[in-house]
Order: structure tokens, then sequence, then C-alpha cells
């Protein structure tokens, strides 16, 4: 029997975990899964330079954990050894008073679309090193430092090259080199001013939307994903007199969950509207986009069946419009989950009821007809 035929499912004969949710992807299924209670996967900017470590800090870059964060094999062999700096023949390479800029580069590491983690130990006695993983801007280092930085292979500049750079008067070692993909649909903002921030509210950790221009946005999919497709997040509207969006596609391969003025709707070219009226209490949103046969689930509760549209998933904004114009969300996002297939019964109560712990709302409103507190 479809899960979109019932009303509320109240079958929980087996504990929650976060398990299911790595099931999810387990054949390589197109998607992603945003977690900001685990702060592992946060960073204050786009490349991952510099982590997040508390509450009211930016995130710039969000980690996908449907690939399980599982890195790639080493692409990093050698350097191509110029100027002054020396080979040391084991796995390190150094330069002793430089006397004018000198660089070490790579041979050609990133595919573009793609991201890295890259890891590099610098000891530098004086003077400046500037390291430019596979195209960012540059990042300087000092001694005793261990970097491990994200980024998108897509600038353009070097060849997608690791590049290091001495400037003159600079001695300094490099070693312990390594640079390998990880895999996922991360998702970004390269505008400061437009990055949400962490906050915790009692136990809940959930990133925090001004309204006004922040939002995270992934890379294209590498192909659009026809539907059907599941998205699910767990947020909360500070108003319900403006259209916000919580999740939209990229460009015109939308599947989308958002609000109008109050009930949650669901467009991928036709909207489709809950039955459930708006709430600023926390909530959970579950949407199958499956053409005339979707479904929008809130609270574990059905209340729309019927027309999404067809338009196919083609990645992943946050927090707004996948045009990045307007419609920004004024609110928070507890987490989101979004997978390119139908879901059975089972894995929709598993996303569901991890969605709703994550908010921390354990009371009214129930999640499946039962309270939250019942479950724990």
């Amino acid at each position: 029997m479809r899960i979109a035929l019932g009303t509320a499912i109240t079958n929980f004969n087996y504990p929650l975990s976060v398990d299911p949710i790595a099931a999810l992807f387990k054949n390589g299924e197109e998607g992603a899964w945003y977690d900001p209670s685990d702060l592992t996967t946060l960073y204050q900017d786009a490349n991952g330079f510099t982590p997040v470590t508390g509450t009211g800090q930016p995130v710039g870059l969000m980690l996908d954990k449907s690939k399980g964060l599982t890195l790639g094999s080493e692409l990093f062999s050698d350097f191509a050894t110029e100027g002054l700096w020396t080979d040391n023949g084991n796995g390190s390479w150094s330069i002793t008073n430089a006397a004018s800029i000198t660089d070490l580069r790579s041979a050609t590491l990133g595919v573009t679309g793609k991201r890295y983690r890259i890891e590099i130990t610098f000891t530098v006695s004086s003077g400046l090193v500037a390291v430019y993983p596979l195209n960012t801007s540059p990042y300087s280092v000092s001694s005793g430092q261990t970097k491990v930085v994200f980024t998108e292979a897509n600038y353009g500049v070097i060849s997608d090259q690791l590049w290091i750079r001495a400037a003159a008067g600079t001695t300094a070692t490099v070693s312990n080199i390594s640079v390998k993909e990880l895999p996922g649909n991360h998702a970004t903002q390269a505008t400061s001013t437009a990055r949400p921030t962490l906050q915790l509210d009692g136990s809940s950790y959930y990133l925090d939307f001004d309204g006004v221009d922040d939002y995270l946005q992934t890379a294209p999919f590498s192909a659009n994903q026809s539907q059907p497709n599941s998205l699910a997040a767990a947020f909360k509207f500070t108003t319900l007199a403006r259209t916000e969006f919580v999740l939209d596609g990229i460009g015109a391969n939308r599947n989308t969950i958002y609000k109008v003025s109050g009930p949650v709707q669901a467009y991928a070219g036709t909207a489709l509207v809950s039955t459930a009226p708006g709430d600023l209490a926390e909530q959970v949103a579950f949407v199958e986009f499956s053409t005339t046969t979707s479904f929008i689930r809130n609270n574990g509760v059905l209340n729309a069946t019927g027309d999404t549209g067809a338009s196919p998933w083609g990645g992943i904004t946050i927090g707004t419009a996948s045009s990045a114009t307007g419609n920004f969300l004024d609110g928070r996002i507890y987490g989101a989950i979004g997978v390119n297939r139908s879901l059975t019964a089972v894995e929709i109560i598993d996303v569901e009821r991890y969605l709703a712990l994550k908010t921390g709302a354990f009371s009214a409103p129930a999640i499946f007809g039962v309270p939250i507190a019942a479950l724990l």
C-alpha cells in the first residue's frame, strides 16, 4: 500500500538510528543529506579553510553526508620542482631564504564541479608561504599548521593544479601532502554577507536564514534526475505572510518545498498545496514528486495528493528560489534530505522521525499522531 494513502503512521517497533538515513543512498542514489547538528560538516567559508566551531558563526560550506564523507583515491604524486625549492626525496620539499618568489606546482589534479580534501603540513621558519589549492584564491600558512581544505575545481586560473608559492626571504618545508576527492552535493555560499549562521535552541542546532539574502547552493547535478524524487526538511518559519523557499532545485530543473502565505506547497512545474494550515512551530515536510501522483506530508500526516508537474531535479538550493534573486527564507532549517527515488513506508518513517528529533519539538504538534516524548 502506498504510504500516501494513509493519514498517519504509528508503527515504532524498531529503534531510531541514523543508519537508515545512510541506507537511503546505498545504491549510489543522487541526492543529499544535510545535518547542521554535525559541526564536522560545517565551514565558515565556501572553500573549507575555517571550520565552524560554535554558534553565531557563518556557514559558507555545508557538506553532504549522503556519500558517507568517504574520500576517493590519492591524486597527488609529486611537484615539478621550480626555483629554489629542494625535493628532499621523502615526500617533502624545502626552501631556504628564497631570493625571489618561487613556486611548486603539481600536475593537473582537479575536475570541474567536483570537490576535494587537501591536507598539507607546513613548517615556515621565516617569510611567507601561500597555497593555491585547485584554483582557489591563495591562502597564507604558517609554521606547524596542517590545513584541511575542501575546494571546487572550477575557477580556471592555474589548470586545476595544487600550487604553493614562497615569497622572497622564506625558509619553509611542506610535507604530508594528500589530495582526495570528497564525493557529494556540498552546498556553498561564496558571498560572506549571504551566509546563514549556526544557532542553537536548547539542544537543537539549526541554520538561521535572515530573509534578506542568505542561501546555500550546490553545483548542478551531473545529470538531471527524473521523477520520482523524495525531498524532506525540518524547518521553522518566522512569519506566514511572505513567499519563502525551504528547498529548490537548480535553474529550470526544480523540485521545490516552499510556502506562499501559510501552507506548505510543492512545485515541479505545477503547485500542489498542502491542506495543513500555516504553522510557525517547528515542522517536518515530506514531499514525493511523482507527477500526477505526488503527495505532501506534514508532521507525519498526509495532507495533499495530486500533480506537482514533471520537472526533473537538477541540484539543490537551500533557503531561496533556484534563481537566488528573491523569496529568501526568514527562519530556521534543522536538516534536509533528498533522494532521487520513491521511498518505502518504513523509509519515510525513518526520514520524518529523524528530522523531527532534530528540531527538538517533542510536544505538539505530534509527529505521526504520537508525541515524540513517548518515543524516547
